[in-house]
């Protein structure tokens, strides 16, 4: 206290030795007791050599600031205690000395307050390096010189320590870089107390600022984390920032940033185990509260894989069939539409029936292949539980069509396989004559192109389709993708041309129609399209052909695709398709 002060002045290098000879300490004020309207003031007497003893005198305020008045004088040199009764009004004193030192001023002693000692202002309990720290602020009063920490035992209040500062550190009390909420279990208070034994009333119960970490799970990789009943550590003080620090996989702790709450952490990966902590800080002095740490192990949905399409094909019954690699991981919950892409950009969607499996590597939709025209692309678009999506690459499915020509020869056309993907494929021709025979039986492998001729096919009906064969990348089995199939009857009689002219100075090349060798009763009905699919023109009255306009205006010349399809009066259904150029 102030005594030690002037021995340190006195004790200075160069110090006078007047200053030195002259000294005169103060009392060393220990505390003051009180009970029951009875104030007990302790102190003890420093060696003075400053002249002869005359009293020790006692000063009283009602008010810190005074005004002070003498309350008493002490004569025995000896005497370390002084004690009367007072009407109960709490008092502050302060204590001293009259030597017969003319020339010496004299030193007052600390003012200490009667009544009870003032309650430390507990700050946090702090997860630092495996132990615990305890922190508090110092009690107001003067003569409070040492603290006595409790654990709360859940029953009781038992004292851990007697402490001479504002720090306690309790070792060994957690794992630095592991979970920690059993810490949140334990809590403690403080006690101020003096060299008399007086007793300040407990501290505010303080726990460690359990973090609970969230997230890692599901759909999202993100960590987040919340304090516990909302303690960040710091109670109701005010808090300038919060600064939150990340493990990954037992590596060291590393802060991913400060801000108003506990940051999210959005570096996890799937199988990560990620260790969360924070630091609290106060907005007075910067004192830092460390919360516990929390621990998650990340487990998060996959997300969905690029997925190949093989091919597309027909299977009887207008069923469509597609072929794709199976990913893996299957994605969870993942929903699965077939896309078809129209060459104006219009999409045309189906979804698979009910029960669909991914993982079986292979789609039927019926009633789709008759909703298909040559120039459409087939796509499946997958979307995950987490709505991540992808689409896969766009496949052509193969599309026949053909013409008969005098003398038995059928002449086929189809469009060709495309998937985009590596690896080779061949195509196989197959024919039905229609003689009872179920099956259609290989006719020829076409090792390029997309046309074939059958020069044996007579002058029956004979059914045709186009089989490709692919190998997936890495795969064993080929697929097969099969073509609708094109059934060509001879027609007698009957003649298109393969051009017309609207401005021929002959009326018959002027339009595109067929020319009957008698007169046609039946079904009857005439499509055009251009080299993309667009329908150009549709007739279902045999006298009526196409002038080579669309909407009233000229259309392009240049090669169109037209398909004849005619039931007779024999109840026989004949279908013709080709090409014809219009000119100019």
């Amino acid at each position: 206290m102030l005594r030690y002060l002037f021995t340190l002045l006195a004790l200075l290098p160069g110090a006078a030795p007047a200053l030195r000879a002259q000294t005169l300490l103060p009392p060393d004020f220990s505390c003051v007791v009180t009970e029951q309207r009875r104030d007990s003031l302790v102190w003890s007497n420093p060696a003075n050599d400053c002249g002869t003893f005359l009293a020790t005198e006692v000063h009283r305020a009602d008010q810190p600031g005074g005004p002070y008045t003498l309350l008493d004088e002490v004569t025995d040199p000896a005497a370390e205690s002084y004690a009367y009764d007072t009407d109960g009004t709490i008092f502050f004193y302060f204590l001293r000395y009259r030597f017969s030192c003319p020339t010496q001023p004299t030193v007052d002693s600390d003012t200490l307050r009667a009544g009870t000692l003032s309650v430390p202002r507990f700050r946090h309990v702090s997860v630092e390096s495996g132990d615990l720290v305890l922190r508090w602020d110092a009690s107001a009063s003067v003569q409070a010189d040492r603290y006595i920490v409790f654990e709360n035992r859940g029953t009781n209040f038992a004292p851990l320590d007697t402490v001479f500062g504002t720090e306690y550190r309790i070792p060994g009390a957690s794992a630095p870089a592991g979970p920690n909420p059993e810490l949140a279990e334990r809590s403690y208070l403080i006690v101020a107390t003096d060299a008399c034994g007086s007793d300040s009333p407990r501290s505010q119960l303080r726990s460690p600022a359990r973090l609970d970490a969230a997230g890692g799970t599901g759909c999202s990789s993100d960590l987040t984390a919340a304090y516990a009943d909302g303690d960040n550590g710091l109670g109701n003080e005010a808090v300038r920032a919060v600064e939150t620090f990340v493990s990954v996989n037992g590596g060291p702790f590393a802060s991913v940033g400060t801000a108003a709450e506990p940051l999210p952490f959005t570096g996890a990966n799937d199988g990560d185990r990620v260790c969360l902590y924070t630091e609290t800080i106060a907005a007075a002095d910067s004192l830092r509260a460390r919360s516990t740490v929390s621990c998650r192990e990340v487990a998060i949905s996959q997300p969905v894989r690029d997925i190949p399409l093989y091919g597309a094909g027909q299977r009887p019954g207008d069923v469509l069939y597609l072929a794709y690699g199976v990913p893996e991981p299957l994605p969870t919950g993942a929903v699965v539409t077939v896309e078809v892409v129209r060459q104006n950009g219009d999409v045309l969607t189906a979804a698979p029936a009910a029960g669909f499996d991914l993982g079986a590597g292979e789609l039927l939709l019926p009633g789709l292949a008759t909703e298909l025209s040559p120039t459409d692309r087939v796509r499946l678009r997958v979307v995950d539980e987490c709505e991540r999506e992808v689409r896969t690459n766009e496949v052509i499915p193969v599309f026949l069509s053909g013409n008969t020509f005098p003398g038995g020869r059928n002449q086929l056309r189809w469009t060709p396989f495309r998937n985009g993907l590596d690896s080779a494929f061949a195509t196989k021709v197959l024919r039905n004559d229609g003689r009872g025979a179920a099956d259609f039986l290989a006719l020829a492998t076409v090792p390029t192109g997309s046309s074939f001729t059958d020069e044996e096919a007579g002058e029956r009906t004979q059914c045709y389709r186009i089989v490709t064969c692919y190998r997936p990348p890495g795969s064993g089995a080929p697929l097969e993708f099969t073509s609708n199939d094109v059934c060509l009857t001879p027609e007698a009689g009957v003649y298109l041309p393969n051009a017309f002219n609207p401005r021929s100075a002959r009326a018959e090349n002027r339009t595109f129609r067929p020319f009957f060798g008698g007169a046609f009763a039946g079904e009857y009905s005439l499509q055009v399209y251009d080299r993309w699919g667009g329908l150009r023109f549709s007739s279902s009255d045999p006298a009526t052909g196409w002038d080579g306009t669309v909407a009233g205006q000229r259309a392009p010349s240049g090669v169109y695709l037209y398909v004849l399809r005619l039931t007779g009066a024999d109840g026989v259904a004949r279908q013709r398709s080709g090409t014809v150029n219009l000119v100019y």
